[in-house]
């Protein structure tokens, strides 16, 4: 395998394991299969230290909703890196390189790759598959952009705000202009406490489902890193 390639599935399985850390949180949350607090590890605690479960609600969410987030933009990268690009954006908005991730794999722009493609490569299984499943990329593209603004503008908290958070005007910045670098602190304690079986079950539907957003990224990575690699080649 290349070097190129290397560094392309590395990327990759940096995305499957962020997206699979999440996934493992949040079964542990809904089957609480590991009963672990700090008696376990500081017998010499106060007893009511003791008891703080480690893997709770309030511990797990933040590392859950920080690696689906981390898994997205790492993932769009890694479709960057698999057309080509050497050096991908430093920035860290995933809706913005998503579109730049779309200029560049338009569907009309991948098929006629893969049919020229295909036409010296008759036989090829990942060409076939590719081309089997092109129609279905609108869809894929359309639930990853869902996806990716649900999580990048973290909807799963936004209903549970209430009064949770405050807001620190010290550049006197509200009200002057429409944007501002207002600083904003959430009060994650009481926020996380809000956050129900329910919206856990489904976080872990999107990174489940063949049409969630694990499945969707797969299914639209697949057809993208195959384009890439006959694009590559010049076709």
């Amino acid at each position: 395998m290349s070097e190129k390639n290397q560094q392309k599935w590395k990327w990759l399985d940096f995305a499957h394991s962020y997206f699979s850390l999440a996934q493992l949180g949040c079964k542990e949350l809904l089957e609480h299969r590991y009963k672990f607090s700090n008696k376990d590890m500081f017998p010499i605690l106060d007893d009511d230290v003791k008891k703080f479960d480690l893997f709770s609600k309030e511990r797990l969410m933040i590392p859950i909703l920080f690696n689906i987030k981390h898994a997205i933009e790492i993932f769009i990268k890694t479709l960057m890196k698999c057309l080509g690009v050497s050096s991908v954006p430093h920035h860290h908005d995933a809706e913005i390189l998503f579109n730049e991730l779309k200029k560049m794999a338009s569907q009309n722009k991948i098929k006629g790759t893969l049919l020229r493609a295909l036409k010296k490569n008759p036989n090829d299984s990942d060409l076939l598959l590719a081309l089997e499943r092109i129609d279905k990329l609108p869809l894929y593209i359309e639930n990853v952009e869902a996806f990716i603004k649900k999580y990048q503008q973290c909807e799963i908290i936004k209903g549970k705000l209430d009064n949770d958070y405050t807001i620190n005007d010290d550049c006197n910045s509200v009200f002057r202009y429409p944007e501002s670098n207002v600083g904003f602190s959430l009060n994650y304690e009481s926020i996380l406490k809000k956050i129900s079986n329910k919206d856990i079950e489904e976080i872990l539907k999107d990174l489940e489902d063949d049409y969630g957003l694990w499945g969707s990224f797969k299914a639209s990575g697949y057809i993208i890193s195959v384009y890439g690699n006959w694009k590559l080649k010049g076709y």
